[in-house]
């Protein structure tokens, strides 16, 4: 797998406000050749001639007047590391920018959250066919997320008494 460089900031405008951006650089380029042996010793080595790429984040977290209710959201650029010639079925194929929507919601020992992103991949010209064929690549996929978290350490006499104070 590539390595990553990543530099990333969170800071609070307002305490009930969080933003956060990250760029991160994916050097695509150290993933140059996948090397398969088949069981007779045949090689079917697979190029990828990838180029080095860039992620940016930005997201951001809002805690809600309803109490323990929060909402989050978020953009993403992700560009891709394929050259036209390299186009492929299977990620990473284009660049694609996806558009990210939460919600999260804690109650004592409880936090429930549920998360959307739509990945937009932007159209890309497959030129060359060496590994999947020529065509415009153009995908929009729909995510969606359910989590719970149950904690264990909760102790209801520690939380009144915080209240409290």
């Amino acid at each position: 797998m590539p390595d990553i460089v990543a530099l990333g900031l969170s800071f609070w405008p307002h305490p009930k406000l969080e933003l956060a951006v990250d760029g991160v650089l994916v050097m695509w380029s150290t993933y140059d050749v996948t090397k398969i042996r088949l069981k007779d010793g045949t090689p079917m080595d697979q190029e990828h001639n990838y180029k080095n790429s860039w992620v940016a984040r930005l997201g951001v977290e809002w805690d809600s007047p309803l109490q323990g209710l929060v909402v989050r959201g978020g953009v993403i650029y992700d560009q891709s590391p394929a050259p036209s010639n390299r186009l492929e079925p299977t990620l990473p194929d284009a660049d694609q920018i996806d558009f990210t929507a939460g919600i999260g919601y804690s109650w004592e020992w409880l936090t429930l959250d549920l998360a959307y992103q739509l990945a937009w991949f932007l159209p890309a010209e497959a030129e060359g066919g060496v590994v999947g064929p020529e065509g415009t690549y153009d995908t929009l996929a729909h995510m969606f997320g359910l989590g719970a978290t149950v904690r264990f350490d909760w102790d209801a006499r520690d939380e009144a008494a915080s209240v409290a104070e």
